[in-house]
């Protein structure tokens, strides 16, 4: 034990063998048996070979090349090569982790100034990247959590959190993520090219689509949609933007969400499910049905494009471009169609202002009713069979 190995020294330690706490500066040591407490020093090398195990190595300067296993080793200034199995290494500042093909890494720690890095064909499991910290993924990396770091995703990335100031995934162009967790601060960035799966966006936390996200969750945290999204939903304060250019489809709007179209977005196939979807001017918000309760809000008098469906007692349609005035403004109701098909217009109209919504389904002059939504437009509603509200004057087509 102690030995120090220096400038053209050897140690060897076969199969069956154990030495501890040396330190190599500018040699090499070779070991197929056990070593633990190990300090390489710029310019020395430890060498593990398959069958071999190094505990607790230190890396100032040196090199760690692991054939067999290393567990705990610390890498500061220096690298560890991985091409058999490293497990709970501490990457500090000027140290590398590099994650071989055909090799794998768990419980990695990536401090400030610590990098990881995963070539392709290499795994690398649990990380955890601190502030200032990077993990770089060629191959796969699993539940990695960016506590304050930054993974740069160029193949597959599954599961992780992202968390606190500075926590990013972000998936570049090619690259798969699936399953990331982002609050308090974090963030997942997804590269045009790149695609986001069932990606949970919790308080705090938020996502920016310019790629492909399909069937995540915004549960409290934001996406900003310059992409294409999908299949989403959204619930307890979350927010989806979907920005000029950018497409979202078959979202559904929980209780508590809001889907905002801003000027340009493009909206298809979203179901109103307690939530809000808000259409503003020059934004198409595409086919809309309500499932249970729920705003549409549409901030324009331009008219809607889109069909609504599933429009019954408990559900709002918010005109915000159209001002109430009792007495004055009219609903009218043209049932065009019947059948399993049935679809017809129902036209709001105030003074010179009109505006006109297909809704699909079949409805009568009595489903309708207009109000001040008390923020200057017209909210309507489907009254209840028993209500003593006054409901507009209503005419009814057929």
């Amino acid at each position: 034990s102690g030995t120090t190995i220096s400038s053209g020294g050897v140690e060897y330690v076969y199969a069956g063998g154990t030495e501890t706490n040396a330190t190599i500066v500018s040699g090499l040591q070779v070991l197929f048996g056990v070593v633990s407490g190990t300090t390489v020093s710029s310019g020395g090398e430890e060498y593990v070979a398959s069958g071999g195990t190094a505990i607790g190595a230190k890396l100032k300067g040196g090199y760690d090349v692991v054939f067999g296993s290393a567990v705990s080793a610390t890498v500061s200034s220096g690298t560890q090569y991985v091409f058999g199995l490293a497990t709970a290494t501490t990457v500090s500042s000027g140290g590398l982790q590099v994650v071989e093909s055909g090799a794998g890494a768990s419980g990695t720690v990536v401090s400030s100034g610590g990098q990881d890095y995963i070539v392709s064909g290499g795994v690398a499991s649990g990380a955890k990247v601190l502030s200032g910290g990077i993990e770089t993924v060629f191959g796969t990396a699993s539940g990695t959590m960016l506590s304050g770091g930054v993974q740069y995703d160029y193949r597959i990335a599954v599961g992780g959190t992202a968390v606190g100031a500075g926590g990013e995934q972000i998936v570049e162009a090619g690259a798969l993520a699936s399953g990331l967790t982002a609050s308090g601060g974090g963030e997942e960035y997804v590269v045009a090219g790149g695609t986001a799966s069932a990606a949970i966006i919790g308080s705090g936390g938020l996502e920016a689509v310019f790629g492909i996200d399909r069937g995540g969750t915004i549960s409290g945290g934001t996406q900003y949609d310059y992409g294409t999204v999908s299949g989403g939903t959204i619930i307890s304060s979350g927010e989806q933007i979907v920005e000029a250019g950018a497409a979202a489809s078959g979202m559904t709007v929980d209780s508590g969400g809001l889907e905002y179209i801003a000027s340009g977005g493009t909206a298809v196939g979203t179901t109103i499910s307690g939530g809000t979807l808000e259409v503003t001017s020059g934004a198409n918000g595409g086919n809309v049905t309500f499932a249970s309760g729920g705003i549409l809000q549409l901030d324009s008098l331009v008219a809607f494009g889109g069909t609504i469906s599933g429009f019954h007692l408990g559900d709002e349609i918010d005109l915000r471009g159209l001002a109430f005035t009792s007495g004055t403004t009219n609903l009218s109701w043209t049932q065009l169609t019947s059948g399993a098909n049935a679809s017809g217009t129902l036209t709001v109209s105030s003074g010179a202002t009109v505006e006109t919504l297909t809704l699909l389904g079949q409805y009568t002059a009595a489903n309708f009713s207009g109000t001040s939504d008390g923020a200057g437009g017209t909210l309507i509603t489907d009254p209840p069979a028993s209500s003593s509200v006054i409901q507009m004057p209503l005419v009814a087509h057929h």
